[in-house]
């Protein structure tokens, strides 16, 4: 992934202290040009077009043979580098229909600006030119950041003020209309009379000299040589040695631009501030051949698309006396440009929002060394393609996400001509995980673009696997969007569940597979369907009972105490010598062991569970107790004045007989503790067979008490 992930914020530490023999913050200016050729300036080798002013620039700062937009059109493009941030992050994947009306429609709100950010250093700023950001009012550049604005809102405008025939943005209705607006200073509309690019460059140069003593951030936003070509005659007869109709406008075009740099370079060295000022210049994105007669050289494609031309760009970065002129080689971005600015300004920045862009300086100082980014990324959703460039490598993804696509070494192949897929399997592999990984952050575009207006846009369902889970997560909200942000329909194919709105619910353990559907509206195509399956189990639930101490005959009834993890009530059996109702024990007179038994029946969510424990019961043992007879007694025998009483056999393996002058109406065997044993009524016999061997006593008539032992 790229460096993103390191925390931007550490470059802000040593932006001045380290690069910072001047001393004030440095003046920032970025000049971009729309759609311009890679191969349409001087120092990239162009032959018919004079660019000696850009060529200038280059001589006294850094060129960078390998520099991307984050976007192969105008619209996203400018939007990922306002921000610093891939312009995915917050949906602006489209260029944006012209609208007075939808705040929608443009750079949202949430986002924080170049301007918002440099003004928390004490930055004065404009832009001077293209907007393309959004033309409601909430999106006006004034209310983005901006101190002053000098230009047009939407994505293109001519260039001859006699076509101006629209005053105020909110009189034009479509794209196309809004090419004809006047030019806005602020929110007023104003009349120029020159050329628009000459009437940009002019007003830049005014900017500069009103703002020589504080620090300012510059945005000149050229839109030039976007279409139409439109250039002064003076110009096209410098060119007329060009033979194609259209390749000698946009060369004049250029040409008018290259005067405008110079006339800048100029001030800023009249005022001598140039050694104070960083210079960046690029353009937003690759040159359309086709359709304004640029030429990107040896790159293949050209805008829009995902290819070099589409968005490998002409990048020049100067700053006289702290960075050495010099190519630089490895991939950059022009995300770069404001986390750059950033940190030599000592901007602050919202650590919520992390710039993807990263700190250039100590790249181009030497203070660091490496590539810059680990990976610089690209999506262009209604085109289903992405890319994915690590070092010298790049990676092509298209067609509905099926891996792997095109692989190339730009080092040695930079026309893109021959795939190494199959030769390096194993790094296809690495970078399909990055770009899945960074597509994982990114959401699907927020607004329908100018593409839309005659054509239903794509969409996809965002559906990812199910994991296998258990009825304790039975109820869960489905992960799952359709790109156009329209609900969707959730259908069971199989199982018991139920949904209501993006929550299911599994009502029965098994296998559950849900299909989701998308059927589009007049703005969006369907949505092919997608199909998810995943298994629900009962859960595992697990009984504990707290152990239980062996027991004597002599102990009182107690409680048996269990839980389960289930929560649910527990049922108890007992075996051996004892009862339990409830979860109340009561012993019996015997001896043995005893085995409880506590079991949970469960439900649709649990299995079943069982759970044992047992213990002793025992007599207390008073074998030795004083006064106890030997095993050899056969007969105890009981006189008194009034009494004749003989007790046979004792000691006694069963029954105990009992031969007495009076009658016999009650027996009662006890233990030692005085606890009852055994109770008979109306008899001279007395069963004793279940006691434990021991001594006991009888008492009779609930009078005599004689000791006996059973054995």
């Amino acid at each position: 992934m790229m460096n993103k992930t390191t925390p931007f914020f550490i470059f802000l530490f040593f932006s001045i202290s380290v690069f910072g023999q001047v001393s004030t913050s440095p003046n920032i200016i970025v000049i971009m040009l729309d759609d311009l050729g890679y191969a349409d300036l001087g120092f990239h080798g162009c032959k018919d077009i004079q660019t000696p002013n850009m060529d200038r620039l280059a001589a006294q700062g850094v060129t960078f043979s390998s520099a991307y937009t984050s976007y192969p059109v105008c619209g996203p493009s400018r939007a990922g580098f306002i921000t610093g941030r891939y312009q995915q992050r917050f949906g602006f994947e489209r260029n944006p229909q012209y609208t007075t009306e939808d705040d929608n429609m443009g750079l949202p709100l949430t986002e924080d600006t170049f301007a918002d950010i440099m003004k928390t250093a004490g930055y004065h700023s404009t832009i001077i030119g293209k907007w393309h950001l959004g033309a409601t009012e909430k999106l006006h550049p004034l209310n983005r950041g901006f101190d002053e604005f000098f230009g047009h809102l939407g994505g293109g405008h001519s260039y001859f003020p006699e076509k101006y025939t629209i005053q105020y943005p909110h009189q034009a209705s479509t794209e196309s209309e809004s090419y004809r607006t006047w030019i806005q200073r602020d929110f007023e509309p104003v009349k120029v009379s020159d050329y628009l690019t000459k009437e940009f460059s002019k007003e830049a140069v005014r900017y500069i000299e009103r703002n020589k003593d504080n620090p300012f951030f510059m945005f000149l936003s050229y839109n030039a040589p976007h279409t139409p070509l439109e250039a002064p005659q003076e110009y096209l007869d410098k060119y007329a040695s060009i033979v194609d109709n259209d390749r000698r406008t946009y060369a004049a075009m250029v040409d008018v631009v290259d005067e405008g740099v110079g006339q800048i370079l100029d001030k800023l060295e009249e005022l001598a501030i140039d050694e104070n000022t960083i210079i960046f210049l690029l353009s937003d994105n690759g040159g359309p051949e086709a359709q304004n007669a640029s030429d990107n050289g040896v790159l293949r494609g050209g805008k829009s698309s995902v290819t070099e031309g589409g968005y490998r760009v002409p990048f020049l970065m100067s700053w006289k006396g702290e960075i050495t002129p010099q190519s630089y080689d490895k991939p950059i971005s022009a995300l770069d440009i404001l986390a750059t600015s950033a940190a030599v300004s000592n901007a602050k920045l919202d650590p919520e929002k992390p710039l993807d862009g990263v700190n250039l300086v100590p790249f181009l100082t030497g203070e660091r060394t490496g590539e810059p980014h680990d990976a610089i990324y690209l999506r262009k959703f209604d085109n289903n393609k992405y890319t994915i460039r690590k070092g010298d490598y790049k990676l092509m993804v298209t067609g509905n996400r099926q891996w792997p696509n095109d692989l190339y070494n730009l080092k040695d192949d930079i026309s893109e001509t021959k795939s190494l897929v199959s030769t390096h399997k194993d790094l296809v592999k690495e970078m399909e995980e990055d770009l899945y990984a960074w597509e994982k952050e990114l959401i699907y575009p927020t607004f329908l673009g100018l593409i839309h207006i005659d054509a239903k846009a794509r969409q996809i369902i965002d559906f990812p696997a199910i994991a296998d889970r258990n009825m304790l997560e039975r109820t869960f909200k489905l992960e799952v969007q359709a790109s156009s942000y329209l609900p969707v329909d959730i259908n069971i194919l199989k199982g018991d569940a139920t949904v209501s709105g993006n929550e299911l619910t599994v009502n029965q353990a098994g296998e559950i597979e849900i299909e989701v559907q998308q059927s589009g509206d007049e703005h969006h195509e369907s949505a092919e369907a997608v199909k998810q399956s995943f298994y629900i189990t009962k859960v595992e639930q697990e009984i504990t009972i707290l152990p239980i101490e062996d027991k004597t005959t002599a102990d009182d009834s107690f409680a048996v105490e269990a839980s389960t993890t289930s929560g649910y009530p527990l049922k108890y059996t007992i075996d051996g010598p004892a009862t339990i109702e409830g979860n109340m024990i009561t012993l019996d007179i015997a001896i043995g062991k005893v085995t409880v038994t506590a079991s949970q029946e469960g439900d649709h969510i649990y299995h079943p569970a069982t759970s044992t424990i047992s213990f002793q019961l025992s007599l207390v043992n008073n074998q030795e107790q004083e006064g106890s007879k030997s095993e050899d007694d056969k007969v105890t025998s009981f006189d008194s004045s009034s009494t004749e009483l003989t007790l046979f056999p004792n000691p006694t393996p069963s029954e105990l007989h009992i031969k007495a002058d009076f009658k016999v109406t009650e027996l009662i065997v006890q233990d030692i503790n005085g606890r009852i044993l055994v109770k008979e009524l109306n008899t001279n016999t007395i069963d004793v067979s279940k006691l434990i061997a021991g001594t006991y006593f009888l008492m009779i008539n609930n009078q005599l008490n004689i000791r006996f032992n059973k054995h």
